[in-house]
């Protein structure tokens, strides 16, 4: 689904992203992100409130795991670059 299926499926429900958000004890913008980035809680609220599984809503972002539950999908960040100069093999001991 997109963010337009996601937010039509939200207004079917009788909903609005800032209820969902509300009533979820998040943030009143939170559902909005959730959208265009990462949110879990936020994806989490609108999952529930639609009735479908977090990877059928963004499936960038889960994949379907054993017995079909969503499992998250952690993309790994590359270290900063002051993180890597810490970490080097060549750095001199204070």
């Amino acid at each position: 689904m997109d963010r337009h299926d996601i937010l039509a499926a939200v207004r079917r429900a009788g909903h609005t992203l800032r209820t969902v958000a509300t009533t979820a004890g998040l943030s009143p913008g939170a559902c909005s992100k959730a959208l265009s980035a990462p949110f879990p809680a936020a994806e989490r609220a609108l999952a529930e409130c639609i009735g479908k599984p977090l990877h059928l809503l963004f499936p960038d972002r889960y994949r379907r795991g054993p017995g079909g539950a969503s499992i998250r999908l952690v993309e790994r960040l590359e270290p900063s670059t002051a993180q890597a100069r810490r970490n080097s093999p060549n750095r001199k001991a204070a």
